[in-house]
């Protein structure tokens, strides 16, 4: 049978001439800056229906891509299911959200939660909802390798939370000056989804900042529950955030959160105590990695490191062997002046007292950058409070890295400390008691 000679499919999508212009682009790369209630999610879930029924592949596979799989579940599923209903012969697997379509196309709803699990599969293209709410390494590192061998094409979408990697794929797209890529802004006052009369019972309910970010996606405003925020936005308006090179007149102090399947975040940083200076020159990430392999890294760097700060936790002994991970990472190398377990709060108004101090290298430290802007508390919609307990996603790694940094560094001058490359001149323990009295 030939393909002109197959029933046409009907899908029950009316689409928005701003859809149109989403599902009938030529560009391979699409970024969507979409206001709340703007069918964003409906229109890219039928994107890919269609994308798969039209493949000519064997067995081409498609991902929506959620921050995480719980709001796969909860957002896209149903669409998925509603959507691919009229297509005789589709088998639809809520066990593992996917749906088999009869020309042996897969459908499948992903979590970027699980960064590890994406890892190793080949699409034809792929959605990635919500982008802002994502760790900035997802797409260029798991799901655009996962493009290459069909030259697949990827959609970024999302509504703002604040300035982050979302903002920066729009305006890469918005320069106009790459093919590939297209952005499409869809604002409130300009789509004419949402009725003048509603839009004024938001305005009258909302702040001024949460109205512009939700309807007129604006990435200005600070994310709602943020603990850095405010910080991280005086610092980008006072020229904070810029070029900050290393200096070999002031030692490197490496601070680590250390994880196993989480990042292994590990920043690098000098003070310039007569300037009443902390300078974050460099932030990286390491995942799937030990203590040797991470070592062996910051090695690679050639930063000669001076100080090593980590978590209160690294001193707890292992049942198995009877050692701790501090002892192991000293016999790396690794000398570390262990953060005192303070409570959270305590620690984030230690890092609060730092940060009109900090300067930060724009490029390197871009990860730890958006972490810091986005880090936030949890929030409890049945009370409709703000929870003691931080949100664990992607912006804890940086952000608890940086939380140990605070309250463990010396409150004297860097002058006192020994020379590059060496150790303190008092052992770590003596330090923390000192610092624990205050």
């Amino acid at each position: 049978m030939k393909r002109e000679d197959v029933p046409a499919i009907v899908i029950p999508y009316s689409p928005r001439p701003y859809q149109w212009a989403i599902h009938n682009a030529l560009e391979r790369f699409q970024v969507v800056v979409a206001h709340r209630r703007a069918g964003k999610t409906l229109g890219l879930v039928n994107h890919i229906v269609r994308a798969a029924l039209l493949s000519r592949h064997p067995q081409p596979q498609l991902a929506y891509v959620a921050p995480t799989y719980r709001m796969a579940k909860r957002i896209a599923w149903d669409y998925v299911k509603r959507y691919t209903a009229p297509i005789a012969g589709s088998k639809p697997n809520a066990s593992e959200l996917s749906v088999r379509l009869p020309n042996n196309a897969k459908i499948m709803l992903l979590g970027a939660d699980s960064i590890h699990d994406l890892r190793g599969i080949y699409l034809h293209g792929a959605v990635l909802d919500e982008y802002a709410m994502m760790s900035p390494r997802v797409f260029p590192e798991v799901i655009l390798p996962a493009l290459m061998d069909y030259a697949g094409w990827a959609i970024l979408a999302g509504t703002p939370l604040g300035a982050n990697q979302l903002k920066r794929a729009y305006a890469r797209a918005a320069r106009g000056d790459d093919p590939n890529w297209r952005s499409h802004m869809l604002r409130a006052s300009q789509t004419g989804a949402i009725g003048a009369a509603d839009l004024r019972i938001a305005q009258d309910n909302m702040s001024a900042e949460e109205y512009a970010q939700e309807f007129e996606c604006s990435f200005e405003a600070v994310v709602k529950g943020a603990y850095y925020g405010d910080a991280i936005a005086l610092a980008e308006r006072e020229g904070r955030i810029t070029r900050v090179d290393y200096d070999p007149q002031l030692p490197v102090i490496v601070a680590v959160d250390l994880g196993m399947r989480d990042a292994f975040a590990v920043g690098f940083l000098q003070e310039h105590p007569s300037a009443n200076q902390v300078r974050m020159i460099d932030y990286r990430e390491y995942h799937g990695k030990g203590l040797k392999a991470v070592k062996e890294e910051i090695d690679r760097i050639g930063y000669p490191i001076a100080h090593w700060i980590g978590p209160h936790d690294l001193a707890v002994r292992e049942l198995g062997t009877g050692r701790s991970r501090l002892e192991v990472a000293r016999g790396l190398g690794m000398p570390f002046a262990v953060a005192a377990n303070l409570p959270l709060e305590d620690g984030r108004e230690a890092v609060r007292q730092v940060l009109p101090t900090l300067w930060i290298d724009a490029v390197r430290c871009e990860t730890f950058i958006d972490a810091m802007r986005q880090h936030r508390a949890k929030y409890d919609e049945d009370l409709e409070i703000e929870d003691k307990q931080a949100v664990h996603d992607w912006t804890s790694h940086g952000a608890d890295m940086f939380r140990y940094y605070c309250v463990t560094r010396p409150r004297y001058s860097l002058s006192n400390w020994s020379v590059a490359g060496q150790a303190p001149a008092t052992d770590s323990g003596a330090r923390m008691r000192r610092l624990r009295r205050g």
